[in-house]
């Protein structure tokens, strides 16, 4: 290997590395899993207050039940984004073509958390999980911000 090569080498990685660490918009972590309509009571609604607004977003299929399978997404973002759109998509046990479902969402500067949930008779079974998942940030003009999926996404084609 000659001294040319390794410093061309050494120059694309200096070009490439900032576009990999410094992405506009990421997911810094996605955790899915069923919640029960407990998990999201506050304090306050135990001392009999309504429902109120809070720090954690919570975008579900079916508003008035909370019961569900949720992906708690922190997103992590430089600018912000109004006017985009949240995608889940999943394959269920005896499906062969995932489902999918849309939400509005802003996307705001610095690290956020947005709770996403196929809720109410989207999602009854508080047991099963879905085989295979993709959650996707798209911003107002439809370009793609950032996607997260399942390991089995990417192989239920096999």
């Amino acid at each position: 290997m000659s001294f040319l090569s390794i410093r061309q080498g050494l120059t694309l990685i200096a070009i490439l590395c900032p576009l990999w660490v410094n992405a506009e918009v990421e997911f810094e972590r996605v955790w899915p899993g069923y919640r029960s309509a407990e998990s999201f009571t506050t304090i306050s609604e135990y001392f009999g207050s309504a429902p109120a607004g809070n720090n954690r977003e919570a975008l579900r299929t079916q508003p008035a039940a909370r019961d569900g399978y949720y992906w708690l997404a922190r997103t992590r973002s430089k600018t912000a984004h109004p006017g985009s759109t949240l995608r889940v998509e999943v394959t269920r046990e005896g499906e062969t073509e995932p489902t999918a479902y849309a939400f509005d969402l802003d996307v705001k500067t610095g690290s956020n958390a947005v709770f996403v949930g196929l809720t109410g008779t989207d999602w009854a079974d508080p047991d099963a999980a879905p085989i295979a998942w993709r959650i996707s940030l798209v911003d107002a003009d439809g370009n793609l911000l950032v996607s997260r999926n399942s390991f089995l996404w990417n192989h239920s084609d096999a």
